[in-house]
């Protein structure tokens, strides 16, 4: 039986002859691709599916690829990052935009630059878009470059690593990245901790015991040490199913029924004040395109309206979306409403003459598909408010945009349903409301008792006692301010517009603790057949009232008088005021004479010379420096390195004393050795260390360059300068013989590698010259190898 190993020959045990890799690999690549394979699942629900496994299974191949290959070749940390950088880019079309790469696997230029910046910008993105993601191209980067890089951490720790757990940090953050990034509805989240939790367990117990078994094959018999195994296995086994059984109860006590994503603490960006309320324009588009097209609806249903905006807030000045309606959210082909009852339909809407970024066919929003020319962009824009169910692209739709709607409806409900229900409570707060609305409110609901009884009676009483003006007559004035609405409801005659009633309406009902809304869209002749598609002009522009119903939903009222019933009022017309007669000022003499030619020096033609389309050097110098920026980047580490070891050499040759030169010509020759892929070694004399350089490089001779440079640092006289140039010499024939067995490749790579420049070698402790033990050194120095006792 032999005597116990130390670290270093444990460690050499534990290395493949074969392959270079730790005799664990097997192990450790099954289990931790059973750890990113965990995290891969937690990117579905957010997708929708397949594009989120794709990106992140795609990622962790990448991964595990380059991992396997860097602890193969000994990759340095920079060989490995620059590997992992140029995947990245490479494979990034076929995994995470595929809708941008040429076949959807080549990446184009376009790929490129979305890639690099989606490194930064999809984070944010993931959390704003709606679920599932995968209707919009950016997110799924998240999944791809997280799997990338925390695939290549894990594998690489937990083969190359001297502490192996640290391995397990990347793949829980690749699976904590999942889950922050994700969404509520995660049926296997319990599942996918517990499974977690077993496989790490697993792969720590097997990891051990087969690196104690290849500790113990080098002193003991292989049939003692795998009974020994076998024991260790079982006992682990069964304390691991006792963890992994009170994991499994005690989890869903922990997490409960929802769990911590970022989504939820996230504002969308987008601002709505950037945005007019689409209830100032609706004079415009009622009166001065009144027989213009503006939008062109297939699929409507009988008496179906087609939603422009919900306005929920009234500040005394303007109408607009307010509270929690300002949450919108970027929604694509597909949206998930939470909610499986209603009458699912499909609009096709084509616009003509209206333009803005409030889209008609708003509502239950399940979907939205847009084609044309500008379809990206629009689609790029869309958002969309589940409170009101708005519809906003800021990229606007105008003349010549199509898209499709996916809407969720439920039916009518009859004024008897209604008297057993009750409108939902909701926020109200209005400010600068006129005095005249509570009112009025009160005067008109004095004998209505039920809440749809009160509705009916404010909106009867508008319809009935109210008069209908655009103000092409001259008789109401545009606009719903406080003074507006005042004004309007102090008149002994009530004259507007669907602007002016549907307001007063929505603030009576509110002044009652009802939470009306204003809605502004489009709807025909509810009489009328419809036969295909319909066309919608200014004409059916209309604005009413929608209160919300515990049983019935939303519920439309119209309070506006019929367009035919005008103010019966004369207003008396201005007379006008004659104004002076001037008369117009002469008409002055006609110059014949012809302008002088002008004296040309020059200057003229070089403006026009200049101010003449023709080269972008400007976009060129840009372009250039853009280019050499990004190469001198790439360089610029590798430039480094190469300033580092000149530096190095140039002190080493330096130095004041000759033998401290020779000491250095001899590191020279250790670090080029290193750089070429030797592995480092602690505590190590020359002899030692060129014995292992000569099992690497047979050819080089680095046995004898060793003793030579002992015999002049441990010698009784201090070397000339001749002796150190002779040894600076001999240390670069060794160099380029080591260099010359190596591919060209391998030696562009060791020139730029800098695992020299670490710190962790002590070669230099034999530099300083000590004469007076020289001798006593010579004499105990062994004149052959040193055996191992028996």
């Amino acid at each position: 039986m032999s005597l116990p190993l130390r670290r270093s020959q444990r460690r050499t045990h534990r290395i493949d002859a074969a392959t270079g890799l730790p005799r664990t690999w097997p192990a450790d690549l099954v289990c931790f691709a059973l750890l990113m394979g965990i995290g891969v699942l937690a990117f579905g629900p957010v997708f929708g599916g397949s594009p989120g496994y794709r990106a992140a299974g795609g990622g962790v191949l990448l991964g595990a690829g380059i991992a396997l290959l860097s602890a193969w070749r000994r990759w340095s940390v920079l060989g490995t990052t620059a590997v992992v950088v140029a995947t990245y880019f490479l494979f990034g079309g076929l995994f995470a935009l595929p809708t941008t790469a040429t076949g959807g696997v080549l990446p184009t230029l376009v790929t490129l630059r979305r890639l690099a910046l989606l490194t930064v910008d999809a984070w944010r993105d993931l959390l704003t878009v709606s679920t599932p993601a995968s209707a919009f191209t950016g997110p799924t980067v998240v999944p791809y470059l997280s799997a990338v890089v925390c695939s290549v951490l894990s594998f690489s720790l937990a083969m190359r690593a001297r502490w192996h757990l640290f391995a397990l940090v990347p793949a829980a953050a690749f699976l904590i990245v999942g889950i922050l990034w994700g969404t509520q509805h995660a049926p296997l989240a319990v599942w996918q901790g517990v499974a977690f939790v077993a496989v790490a367990l697993c792969w720590n117990v097997i990891r051990s015991v087969l690196v104690r078994e290849a500790d113990e094959v080098a002193v003991f018999e292989r049939a003692s040490v795998r009974s020994g195994v076998v024991a260790r296995v079982a006992a682990a086994l069964v304390g691991l199913a006792v963890a992994m059984g009170v994991a499994y109860a005690a989890t869903p006590a922990v997490v409960g029924d929802s769990r911590y994503v970022l989504r939820d603490h996230v504002v969308p960006p987008l601002d709505l004040r950037s945005y007019a309320s689409p209830l100032t324009d609706f004079r415009y588009l009622e009166r001065d395109l009144k027989q213009t097209p503006l939008v062109t609806v297939a699929g409507l249903a009988k008496g179906q309206r087609v939603q422009l905006a919900v306005l929920d807030a009234y500040d005394g000045i303007v109408y607009s979306v307010g509270g929690s309606s300002t949450n919108f959210v970027r929604i694509g082909e597909r949206f998930d409403q939470q909610r499986s009852n209603g009458k699912r339909s499909v609009l096709d809407i084509s616009i003509s003459g209206y333009s803005g970024v409030w889209m008609p066919g708003g509502g239950t929003v399940e979907g939205v598909r847009f084609t044309g020319s500008d379809a990206e962009p629009r689609a790029a824009g869309l958002h969309y408010s589940p409170a009101t169910g708005n519809l906003l692209t800021t990229a606007q739709v105008r003349s010549g945009a199509r898209y499709q709607v996916d809407l969720l409806s439920r039916p009518l409900a009859t004024d008897e349903a209604l008297r057993s229900d009750q409108p939902l409570g909701g926020e109200i707060g209005d400010t600068n409301v006129p005095d005249a609305v509570s009112k009025l409110a009160d005067d008109y609901t004095a004998k209505a008792r039920a809440p749809i009884d009160q509705l009916r009676a404010i909106e009867s009483t508008l319809r009935t006692t109210g008069f209908y003006s655009n103000g092409s007559d001259g008789k109401s004035r545009a606009g719903h301010t406080a003074e507006r609405m005042g004004t309007m409801l102090e008149l002994p005659q009530l004259i507007g517009d669907d602007e002016q009633y549907a307001v007063a309406m929505a603030l009576m009902a509110r002044s009652k603790g009802i939470p009306a809304r204003v809605v502004m869209g489009f709807y025909a002749d509810p009489d009328k057949a419809l036969s295909g598609p319909i066309t919608f002009t200014g004409n059916d522009v209309h604005v009413w009232v929608e209160v919300p119903f515990q049983k019935a939903g939303w519920v439309a009222f119209d309070p506006t008088p019929d367009r035919d019933r005008t103010p019966q009022v004369q207003t008396m017309s201005p007379q006008p005021q004659p104004k002076p007669r001037v008369l117009p000022p002469p008409i002055p003499p006609k110059d014949n004479a012809e302008p002088p030619a002008a004296v040309s020096d020059g200057k003229q033609a070089k403006k026009q010379k200049a101010a003449e389309p023709g080269f972008d050097w400007a976009g060129l110098v840009r372009t250039v420096a853009y280019v050499t920026g990004g190469l001198t980047m790439l360089v610029a580490p590798f430039v480094v390195v190469l300033a580092l070891k000149r530096r190095r050499r140039k002190k080493r040759s330096h130095r004041a004393r000759f033998s401290d030169r020779i000491s250095g010509a001899w590191d020279e020759v250790m670090d080029a050795a290193i750089d070429l892929g030797l592995p480092r070694a602690k505590n190590e004399t020359r002899q030692e260390a060129a014995d292992r350089v000569t099992a690497r490089f047979p050819e080089a001779g680095a046995v004898g360059f060793a003793r030579s440079v002992d015999a002049h640092v441990f010698g009784g006289d201090e070397p000339d300068a001749s002796t150190s140039d002779d040894s600076w010499e001999t240390g670069a024939q060794v160099v380029a013989s080591m260099r010359t067995t190596q591919s060209r490749w391998r030696r562009m790579r060791a020139a730029v590698s800098p695992r020299s420049l670490r710190s962790g070698r002590h070669s230099n402790r034999h530099t300083t010259r000590k004469p007076l033990m020289a001798n006593a050194f010579r004499s105990v120095m062994p004149t052959g190898p040193i055996k191992e006792a028996p």
